[in-house]
């Protein structure tokens, strides 16, 4: 494999990111793959794995970019109208396969910590956006997940 420049590397990583977060948008966690990567960059899966060595290393496209997207989807007037906001939006591609993945790393534990961090993140806006204590974000946090296995389950 031909050497290439930091500058290269970042902007291969960069465009690499970029797809990952398109096509997780789009079509979920399972159509981020090391196949579809390289001919997206018209390269060998090996070249990819320079880059991601472990494909749970592709939430590194995902992280931090969901959040600022699917917040102005929720309607955060009140707890009931965040909770009915909160299952209108799994239509949502986006929103639905962000939950996908949330659920799948809380179960089979991908890497242990992305599920923590978004309940962390998501208790965080319950929290200051109904000043609510620790007990009732945590019901409000279990009412949304469960709401949204229950609205997943059912289509």
């Amino acid at each position: 494999m031909a050497r290439i420049s930091r500058e290269q590397y970042e902007a291969n990583k960069k465009m690499l990111d970029d797809y990952i977060w398109e096509t997780f948008k789009a079509e979920g966690w399972d159509a981020v793959t090391y196949s579809r990567l390289a001919q997206f960059m018209n390269t060998r899966k090996s070249t990819i794995q320079g880059y991601y060595p472990n494909c749970l290393n592709f939430l590194e496209g995902i992280e931090g970019r969901a959040f600022p997207e699917m917040l102005p989807l929720l309607d955060m007037t009140s707890p009931d109208t965040f909770l009915e906001s909160w299952c209108d939006t799994l239509t949502v591609p986006l929103f639905r396969n962000y939950y996908e993945l949330f659920a799948l790393d809380a179960i089979q534990g991908l890497t242990g910590t992305y599920s923590k961090r978004v309940s962390l993140k998501l208790k965080g806006r319950l929290s200051a956006a109904f000043e609510l204590n620790e007990e009732d974000t945590e019901k409000l946090f279990r009412m949304a997940m469960g709401s949204a296995l229950a609205v997943l389950a059912n289509r």
